[in-house]
């Protein structure tokens, strides 16, 4: 499965990355203290340092990324399964990544933005493009 969707794998983990560069890009304006995780009243319950909420955190969805796709690829059924659900495979972590990279960043700079409002919609979305998706994967083993 690598070495047919190499390109995907490439690109699918430099996405996944891309926040380290933007993390990059605003250090001087980031707080040494950045929340990095929200309870359901929408208040910042976790905090982690800069250094971990730019580089360590997209590193950790990477190994996610890629314990996803191995395991994908382990399936013995998995050269039968349908293209969509591969590209599926291969695109939800880094986007997931971006997102929530961003969204940490944009409260670390000010921004006001309801955690519970987004999260909420964003995996309402994600819900909708796996049931999308569900009807055409075939069932693994």
């Amino acid at each position: 499965m690598f070495k047919k969707f190499k390109k995907e794998l490439i690109l699918s983990s430099l996405l996944t990355l891309l926040p380290i560069v933007i993390g990059l890009l605003l250090w001087d304006k980031l707080p040494d203290v950045m929340a990095t995780h929200w309870g359901v009243n929408n208040q910042a319950d976790g905090y982690s340092t800069k250094a971990f909420a730019v580089f360590v955190f997209p590193f950790i969805l990477l190994g996610i990324h890629w314990l996803c796709l191995w395991i994908t690829s382990k399936d013995p059924g998995h050269k039968k399964q349908g293209e969509k659900a591969i590209v599926l495979t291969f695109w939800l972590i880094p986007t997931v990544s971006l997102f929530v990279t961003s969204i940490m960043y944009g409260l670390a700079l000010g921004n006001k933005i309801n955690m519970g409002s987004v999260l909420f919609g964003m995996m309402g979305l994600m819900f909708m493009g796996i049931g999308n998706y569900m009807p055409k994967i075939k069932q693994n083993y």
